[in-house]
């Protein structure tokens, strides 16, 4: 039996990656960020930026 693998098979779109970044940073919308906030928002922006890579490769 196989690990189960730490991507999705099918990657989410980046429409998704981005609505959860504007609910992410609209939920915190006048604070300053903790460091672990700070991290969810860089872990959102990473996906959003693969999705969009991959979306674009898929497109070409």
């Amino acid at each position: 039996m196989s690990a189960p693998s730490a991507l999705p098979a099918s990657p989410r779109p980046s429409a998704v990656w981005n609505e959860a970044i504007r609910e992410f940073l609209r939920s915190r919308y006048g604070r300053t960020l903790s460091a672990g906030e700070s991290e969810e928002y860089r872990r959102l922006r990473k996906g959003y930026t693969a999705a969009l890579k991959a979306e674009d490769s898929a497109a070409a």
